[in-house]
């Protein structure tokens, strides 16, 4: 009896998971119609109207969308195509015992279900993927793997969002917005210009039936995009600032509220978290130039990760640490 719930569950779980599938590739075949439709829109209702191809500065105008719409294309494929970057299978923690690593593998408090009770230097046992889990990685359901530095799951994309390809999602959404916007730009500068030159009757409108649908279509469906998409990337360079994923989001309030009961907010501090300047460079890449290409630039191999309280302990300083740790009560 056991036997056939436990197939009959995992049945049912396969047919879930094919279903999500099935609708993460329809979402990405709805975002390539939503950019074909963008540049449709740009070409049929800005480039031809104005005769961007018979002039130097109508030129210089496409090869600078066509340029955004370049760049956002490859972002997007790169996103999709990258492995986020999966934690290897025979990975063990370093310098860990047999009898740490047999604790991890019995003890609930270091199942994925509870790891955001443990503190961050904690082994950690996934047994979904029943193997151990590097700092800052975590099981997705939807890849049915352990995820390096795991930000989310997303079905835009078809893909998680991870170690190997965070930057890649990332220049996706700015890419996006730059182009988006550059879009609505002209579209009501021409709409504009349009109704303040028209030399016809006031009652007159100069555009025909299918400027107008398709401007309606572009005000009702691509601006509330653009602010969507806009504040996902804004969201996420936020992320970047503090060095912190969105799983992680909860790990770190976790700890804030832990070290404001302790009485030592005033001095908490993600442990990641070594400044903005030196968390971006750490993803988008040292050179200026890198930032804004599609590429893998992340430092380290996202198995091991420099964190502050490392180097204070290596200096003798254990004040930090305290912060990071979760009261014994916490993980039953």
């Amino acid at each position: 009896v056991v036997s056939t719930q436990s197939t009959g569950k995992k049945k049912n779980y396969l047919q879930s998971m094919c279903k999500r599938r099935t609708a993460d590739k329809c979402m990405v075949i709805i975002v390539m119609m939503i950019i074909s439709y963008s540049y449709f829109s740009y070409v049929y209702l800005v480039a031809i109207p104005w005769g961007f191809y018979g002039s130097v500065t109508g030129w210089l105008n496409l090869l600078w969308f066509h340029s955004v719409v370049g760049l956002l294309l490859v972002s997007y494929y790169q996103t999709i195509k990258t492995e986020p970057g999966y934690v290897p299978k025979d990975w063990v923690p370093l310098n860990a015992t047999k009898e740490q690593l047999d604790e991890a593998k019995v003890s609930k408090g270091c199942t994925h279900r509870n790891h955001r009770l443990l503190p961050l230097d904690a082994i950690r046992y996934c047994s979904f993927c029943t193997g151990f889990k590097p700092p800052r990685s975590h099981h997705c359901r939807e890849c049915s793997k352990c995820v390096m530095k795991m930000d989310h799951h997303c079905p835009w994309v078809n893909n998680c969002v991870g170690f190997r390809n965070h930057k890649m999602f990332i220049l996706f959404l700015f890419y996006a917005v730059l182009g988006l916007i550059w879009l609505l730009t002209h579209l009501v500068w021409r709409m504009v210009s349009g109704f303040m030159n028209h030399e016809g009757k006031a009652e007159e409108i100069p555009f025909n039936t299918t400027e107008l649908i398709l401007y309606l279509i572009n005000f009702i469906l691509i601006f509330p995009m653009t602010l969507a998409i806009f504040s996902l990337l804004i969201y996420q360079l936020m992320l970047v600032k503090n060095n912190v994923t969105n799983v992680e989001t909860f790990q770190k309030r976790r700890f804030q509220r832990h070290a404001r009961m302790s009485g030592q907010n005033l001095n908490y501090r993600w442990d990641y978290d070594f400044g903005p300047s030196y968390n971006f460079r750490s993803i988008f890449g040292r050179s200026f130039l890198e930032w804004f290409v599609p590429n893998f630039t992340h430092d380290g191999d996202g198995l091991m990760w420099r964190s502050r309280t490392d180097e204070k302990l290596d200096q003798g300083d254990q004040s930090s640490h305290v912060s990071l740790q979760v009261p014994e009560v916490e993980r039953a």
